[in-house]
């Protein structure tokens, strides 16, 4: 399998492979906050607070059992193929090329259609950019001129993938600080608000006992057990960035530890939102859509100021905007350098200058639109 896989690797590049892995260098630090904006979001904590502190349980269970060893697996791999790495590399020396190839093709079609899901969700929660709540609510049960909203968020999406085609470099710097603007500012705030919210003697709507920490207290069922998924799920994609191996001065050492910080950071970012999302929202008046938004609110008037969701509302946007560039450069990147292989049109073969597939981006976007 390994020399047919190499067989297939050794063709040569097309156009703009060559400048794609003697390009700029990216630091640690990128590639750590590109793992997290992968995995890790404040917004994503609101379904796992629904079920209370059983939730935290099963992050730490979902770490252990999943994301741990998923990550020693994609640090092996990266230690012992760190030129060459990623997925298509991987999956190619054990199983072939043809599999390697079936396997970067589902993650492409998979991000596509996630992110095409994402853009009616993020149009109907547009009203909260205001400081109407009351508006912003009725807006999301009953949206107006939809279809326009909608337009505006695809261009915004096509901004952002054009951005994404100016090569790793460019993206990974807005990845580095969209992450910590978007999700670690909002993170710190909820945490420090929650604690100053119970001081002021507001009482919890969780109580820390073993059975609330226990997922499966009342038994197993399908409730249980699709938590439990919807937790192991949260950890997927740690080995996506692997298309960026080449991008590290020292890949065997710098890749491993980017997933293991990153494992640390998204832990943070689940178990603390979570259970703060937990203590001050009511569970029965917990929304699914705008359940973040709702806690910014409730905290926020511990200061006199429920209209600081705006401020946070926009701040997320530096989350958005990293989760958007790493998704869509991620497995165009990887399906690119897979296509020089003789999988793709040669149309979609070539790399623009900057190293990036960008007719393959574009044709992910497309789908996306559709």
């Amino acid at each position: 399998m390994s020399s047919q896989t190499t067989t297939h690797a050794a063709k040569a590049p097309a156009k703009g492979a060559a400048k794609a892995s003697s390009g700029t260098y990216i630091s640690l630090m990128a590639l750590v906050m590109m793992n997290v904006t992968i995995i890790g979001s404040v917004a994503n904590d609101v379904q796992q607070a629904y079920y209370g502190l059983s939730s935290v349980t099963l992050f730490i269970i979902g770490a252990l059992v999943f994301f741990l060893p998923t990550g020693l697996v994609a640090a092996e791999l990266a230690s012992g193929w760190g030129q060459r790495g990623g997925i298509f590399r991987w999956v190619g020396e054990a199983m072939g090329p043809g599999l390697a190839f079936t396997c970067l093709l589902i993650l492409w079609f998979q991000t596509s259609i996630n992110f095409g899901m994402g853009v009616a969700s993020a149009s109907a929660t547009i009203g909260f950019y205001t400081p109407d709540w009351d508006w912003a609510v009725q807006f999301m049960n009953h949206p107006e001129n939809q279809f326009f909203i909608i337009l505006a968020w695809l261009a915004y999406y096509w901004g952002l993938t054009f951005l994404s085609t100016k090569g790793v470099k460019a993206f990974a710097r807005l990845t580095k600080y969209g992450v910590i603007i978007g999700t670690f500012i909002p993170l710190a705030f909820i945490v420090i608000f929650t604690v100053v919210w119970l001081a002021q003697g507001n009482v919890s709507n969780v109580t820390p006992t073993p059975e609330a920490f226990n997922p499966f207290a009342d038994g197993f069922s399908l409730t249980n057990l699709a938590l439990a998924a919807g937790v192991f799920f949260s950890f997927a994609g740690i080995d996506m960035n692997a298309a960026h191996i080449k991008q590290l001065k020292k890949p065997q050492k710098e890749f491993p530890l980017s997933i293991f910080i990153a494992m640390i950071l998204t832990l943070i970012i689940f178990i603390a939102g979570t259970v703060c999302i937990a203590i001050v929202t009511p569970k029965q008046d917990m929304n699914l859509v705008y359940g973040l938004y709702q806690t910014y609110k409730i905290l926020g008037a511990t200061f006199n100021c429920p209209w600081i969701y705006v401020a946070f509302v926009w701040v997320g946007l530096g989350a958005s905007m990293a989760s958007l560039v790493t998704n869509m450069a991620g497995p165009s990147f990887m399906l690119g350098q897979a296509g020089r292989s003789g999988f793709l049109p040669k149309v979609l073969q070539n790399s623009n200058k900057h190293g990036m597939p960008s007719r393959l981006m574009y044709l992910q976007m497309t789908f996306m639109t559709l």
